[in-house]
């Protein structure tokens, strides 16, 4: 019963931090996929947890136990390279927009939609901050090796004198 809470807690956190991570994407990001992915893996724990459920007590339910941390494991590495690979576009962005900032003031370039794209993308930046991602696939990484160690530390349970 512990686990099938447990894992159900844990696919909550993954849907609230895609339905954050939508609600925080700024303009022009791709705001869907920050919430479809975490969603899909909310999914698939949900449907572990009903398996643990319904196969309770059984070595069924040990091997299903089994594939749940691993599958935690394997998300924590997914969401924590996808965050390190965008950490350096966050630093980016920033210099970008500073830079940006500063031709406008300067009257170097103008401050347009069409001269702000032109000018971020000739400095290979994003358009907008990406920190917002960043934030959210470390949370999501945090959570899923807490979820994993969470599953590995509940040991049997002592029974009563």
């Amino acid at each position: 019963m512990r686990y099938f809470i447990l894992t159900l807690a844990y696919a909550a956190v993954l849907l609230l931090a895609g339905i954050v991570a939508f609600l925080l994407a700024p303009e022009g990001a791709r705001a869907t996929t920050a919430l479809i992915v975490p969603g899909f893996a909310a999914a698939f724990m949900v449907l572990l947890a009903i398996g643990m459920r319904a196969t309770a007590g059984t070595p069924t339910s040990k091997k299903i136990q089994l594939a749940a941390i691993a599958m935690a494991v394997l998300f924590a590495l997914a969401f924590g390279g996808r965050a390190a690979s965008a950490s350096p576009k966050v630093r980016a962005h920033m210099d970008a927009q500073q830079a940006y900032t500063q031709a406008v003031e300067t009257g170097a370039t103008p401050d347009t939609p069409e001269a702000r794209r032109a000018f971020f993308e000739a400095r290979d930046a994003p358009p907008y901050s990406p920190g917002y991602l960043t934030r959210t696939l470390w949370l999501l990484c945090g959570a899923s090796l807490g979820y994993a160690g969470a599953m590995l530390m509940r040991g049997k349970p002592v029974e009563p004198k």
